[in-house]
């Protein structure tokens, strides 16, 4: 009974795992960044664990021809793959963590030590069973070393929970927080589902409520896909303006709170003169140069055509000037590369929260974007 009642449940959490995989029928969104294919790589194992978990169901006490040996490769294939699901969950959260847009490979090298190590603690159960024992009857059982298992795969969730929170603290701003905020979801539900599992052996719910934690960040994808330019990864203008009426709205911060508006000038000559191929490249230095300019935790938008705006807190205003000269630095610098056919120049224009009349959102904007066009007039 139980382990019909284990393999339906497994069968369902497929079912909505493949769902996702496949966006539940809807066309798939342009795969931009890593953080995407690390997230259909989840979907993926977790898929894979759970046919692994209701195959070892259907096959313990199974008495046909191979049913043993196929019984010890399915379960040696499940316990390989459970500290890889949640190394990749590790990977996952640095990528979001760090806003990193490629992946760092001495990073990954020693993510997957554990995993390496468990990958050989498997081999050697080959010849000396340690983790688990499969009887003569082709029933599983536990062995003495399943706990270093149980230590690695929690050790990793257990890591990079207390790093994500860590990096919440750090940070300002509700928008700037809730995807890391989300990451903190996915340990939960597994981690009830093991206790209930390891206390009691006929129930079977890690990989279940994985796939709950999963729909959950699933749903928070979409919001980002939404809230997020396509084509340079910033947020875009509806991101833009909850933060912003998020940040105006606090009753403490850290310092003065600004906003600076960016406009490319001469864009419309790139796109005629290369065409709106290489347009599209000059939009995405534009957003590099901007990352490179400022700070980690300030907020970074495109918000339509060629227009950016960064919103940030500093704590006296000679320090805003400042951030406004490393970004006049960077310009600069790209340009004496020569990277590109194209060279880049920006107008911008600054507002400073409850000073010069700017004491809302929509105040601190029309005032920004004025002294943008005035300085846009003023080099023309």
């Amino acid at each position: 009974m139980a382990s019909a009642m284990n393999i339906a449940l497994d069968s369902i959490s497929a079912i909505l795992l493949l769902l996702m995989l496949f966006d539940f029928g809807n066309h798939k969104e342009c795969r931009y960044d890593y953080t995407h294919l690390l997230f259909d790589t989840m979907l993926c194992l977790n898929l894979a664990l759970l046919f692994m978990d209701g195959g070892m169901w259907y096959l313990d006490g199974k008495r046909f021809g191979c049913a043993r040996t196929l019984n010890f490769l399915v379960t040696d294939l499940y316990y390989f793959l459970e500290p890889i699901m949640t190394m990749v969950w590790c990977i996952y959260c640095r990528y979001i963590v760090d806003g990193a847009r490629r992946p760092h490979w001495a990073r990954l090298l020693i993510l997957s030590i554990p995993t390496v190590f468990a990958a050989v603690l498997l081999i050697v159960n080959f010849y000396h069973p340690c983790v688990f024992t499969i009887d003569a009857s082709n029933r599983y059982t536990r062995g003495p070393y399943m706990w270093l298992f149980v230590a690695i795969t929690y050790g990793y969730l257990a890591y990079f929970f207390a790093v994500t929170i860590k990096t919440i603290r750090a940070q300002t701003g509700y928008s700037k927080t809730r995807p890391m905020k989300l990451l903190l979801i996915y340990p939960v539900f597994p981690t009830i589902g093991a206790i209930i599992q390891l206390s009691d052996y006929g129930v079977s719910l890690i990989w279940s409520a994985s796939m709950v934690s999963l729909l959950i960040m699933y749903f928070e994808r979409q919001h980002e896909l939404i809230t997020t330019d396509s084509l340079t990864g910033l947020s875009n203008r509806r991101r833009f303006e909850v933060y912003l009426d998020g940040m105006t709205g606090r009753t403490s911060r850290a310092g003065l709170l600004f906003l600076v508006m960016i406009d490319v000038d001469k864009f419309k000559q790139i796109n005629d003169g290369f065409g709106h191929a290489v347009g599209d490249h000059a939009l995405c230095d534009v957003a590099d140069i901007l990352k490179e300019s400022f700070q980690r935790d300030d907020f970074i938008a495109r918000i339509g055509g060629d227009e950016f705006c960064v919103v940030g807190e500093r704590d006296s205003e000679v320090n805003i000037w400042r951030a406004l000269s490393v970004l006049d630095a960077v310009q600069r610098d790209f340009n004496r590369r020569k990277s590109a056919p194209y060279s880049l120049f920006l107008s911008c224009g600054c507002a400073i929260f409850e000073k010069d009349g700017a004491n809302t959102a929509k105040e601190m904007f029309e005032q920004a974007d004025r002294r943008m066009y005035r300085q846009k007039a003023s080099e023309t």
